[in-house]
């Protein structure tokens, strides 16, 4: 069990990888952290985590709930030690385009690039709904 924050720090830099297994659509500071350590992101494809590692890499996605390819890429990582130094280094170069304002930034914008698709579905039901009456 980890009981603070600067030993959850400890364990994410010497692990091998940060498996990342959410399923739902968000942008936890916890990726951002792991590729600051310099440990590459396994997990689920999100939006956010694709983002932070698209200009240099340092990740490695699959669908969600496809937990075979997931095995398999861990396994296959395991037996990888050359490709695993590349994405370590790789993924210490993506969190170096991110520092604190601008990954907050980038955050924002996100969640209003998910909340779009709302407002404009939400600005059609009240153009559609009947004036009040009175």
């Amino acid at each position: 069990l980890v009981e603070s924050y600067n030993e959850a720090r400890k364990v994410v830099e010497q692990s091998d990888i940060f498996l990342f297994c959410h399923k739902t659509q968000e942008s936890p500071r916890c990726l951002l952290e792991a590729l600051a350590l310099g440990t590459p992101i396994i997990g689920y494809d999100s939006l956010h985590a694709r983002h932070l590692t698209a200009a240099s890499g340092g990740s490695c996605l699959v669908r969600i709930n496809d937990t075979a390819t997931l095995v398999s890429t861990v396994e296959r990582l395991a037996g990888d030690r050359a490709q695993l130094a590349r994405m370590m280094a790789d993924a210490h170069r993506s969190a170096m385009a991110f520092d604190r304002d601008e990954a907050v930034k980038r955050r924002i914008d996100l969640i209003k690039l998910h909340l779009e698709p709302l407002r404009s579905t939400s600005s059609k039901e009240v153009a559609k709904s009947p004036p009040p009456a009175g």
